[in-house]
């Protein structure tokens, strides 16, 4: 679609979409249930051979803290709650 200009283009600055996911639980787990279950979680996929097996279908296999993973996921909904704004998108 060359004739179709880019969402920068069209006066939407900063667009930047990157496909994640992530291991999340109900609010008010238990400190050692989350430790417990990050380790577990880390401890398979930070394997080198489930890197590789990732990166076969283009996924990039990242692993972080459960404060690093909560920090991650406000700055999404900061950044997203910005472009909605930016779009003119209104909440219903």
């Amino acid at each position: 679609m060359p004739d179709v200009p880019t969402l920068h283009e069209g006066g939407l600055e900063g667009f930047d979409v990157v496909a994640w996911a992530g291991l999340v639980g109900p609010a008010r787990l238990p400190p050692d249930v989350v430790a417990s279950t990050n380790a577990a979680f880390r401890r398979v996929w930070d394997r080198p051979e489930t890197v590789q097996r990732l990166a076969t279908i283009g996924f990039e296999a990242k692993t972080s803290t459960p404060e690093a993973f909560d920090a991650f996921i406000r700055e999404e909904i900061a950044k997203w709650g910005r472009m909605a704004r930016a779009a003119g998108i209104e909440p219903e």
